[in-house]
């Protein structure tokens, strides 16, 4: 007997280069917007067993430019991308990826990344103040302090808001830094106004950073409220509302306009009170789905025209099929 022994030769994997990188991240840290380009090398390395040629460097910004040490590597050597970073015009956390583009089969577009926090030479210390529940006989301060983070005075040449008698901004200076002393004075708040917001302009002298714009959120107490403010209704759900007079004048509510005929207010009297209940229920046009509507109550209230009641409505398919068997037919 012969026996034939037949064996199968697979060829051997062709050696191919492999890129390496010893750190393929780098955190710059703080870098001052107007300061100078900040560098970091990165080693790169070929881990293969032929010549990696690194064809170059595709980075995803004009911020950063790039310089290779060598292009080609045999097995085992290395070298160094260089990248540096020009802050110019940036601001807050930035982060950034560059591609180098090589020979490698199997990363032929291997990234590395950098990041960094941009300050501005001013660099102020909040974007905004509110000024919350404030009464028509109450006063509030609050401050924003432009610090100085290049090393230079930070001088102030005016500030406005339009707009709003009731709110004024001084400022002072401490040390290098400028200091925002912003004044709420609810005797000035204007008549029918209850919230707003508005805008805080500063123009400095510096020609790099001439201006910075804030905002300011403000609310008074309203003397007419309702009480929820917010209802829920789902499917043909009805829900009671209180509308009640804070300082204990009375009022009467002229007209209710919701935002859809499919909202229905419900118990609206002529009488002059200090408290109404109102009904919000839904009408039996409403198709299935959700709503967010709002109903504005008009009132004759001396402080006070208008009291605005958020209205949401989930209407399902199964209720709405069930409330069109209850109509009876034309």
């Amino acid at each position: 007997m012969l026996l034939f022994v037949v064996s199968a030769v697979c060829p051997a994997q062709a050696p191919v280069p492999a890129i390496g990188f010893e750190k393929a991240h780098h955190d710059f840290g703080q870098v001052l917007e107007s300061g100078p380009k900040v560098s970091w090398g990165y080693r790169v390395a070929n881990r293969g067993q032929v010549a990696l040629r690194i064809n170059g460097v595709k980075a995803s910004c004009g911020c950063s430019s790039v310089s290779v040490g060598r292009r080609v590597l045999a097995p085992g050597e290395e070298t160094t991308i260089e990248v540096a970073f020009d802050p110019t015009g940036l601001s807050g956390n930035v982060h950034k990826t560059l591609e180098v583009q090589s020979n490698d089969p199997a990363a032929p577009s291997a990234r590395i990344t950098f990041e960094a926090t941009v300050l501005r030479g001013i660099e102020p210390s909040a974007n905004g103040v509110s000024f919350r529940s404030v009464g028509r006989d109450e006063k509030k301060a609050a401050s924003i302090r432009l610090r100085s983070l290049d090393g230079r005075l930070v001088e102030v040449a005016g500030t406005k808001i339009k707009d709003a008698p009731h709110i004024t901004c001084t400022h002072s200076m401490d040390g290098l830094d400028a200091v925002l002393d912003i004044a709420f004075d609810g005797c000035l708040i204007p008549k029918f106004s209850y919230n707003g917001t508005c805008k805080l302009t500063v123009m400095t002298k510096n020609h790099r950073y001439p201006k910075f714009e804030f905002k300011i959120i403000w609310d008074t107490p309203a003397p007419v409220s309702a009480e929820p403010s917010r209802v829920t209704l789902v499917g043909e759900g009805r829900a009671a509302v209180v509308v009640s007079s804070a300082a204990g004048a009375a009022f009467r509510i002229l007209r209710a306009d919701p935002s859809s005929p499919i909202v229905k207010v419900e118990g609206i009297g002529r009488d002059s009170a200090m408290s109404h209940t109102l009904e919000i229920a839904v009408s039996k046009s409403a198709k299935a789905g959700g709503y967010n509507e709002t109903v504005t109550l008009h009132i004759d209230h001396p402080e006070q025209r208008e009291v605005e009641i958020a209205v949401a409505i989930a209407f399902p398919p199964t209720q709405l099929a069930r409330s069109l068997r209850r109509t009876p037919p034309a």
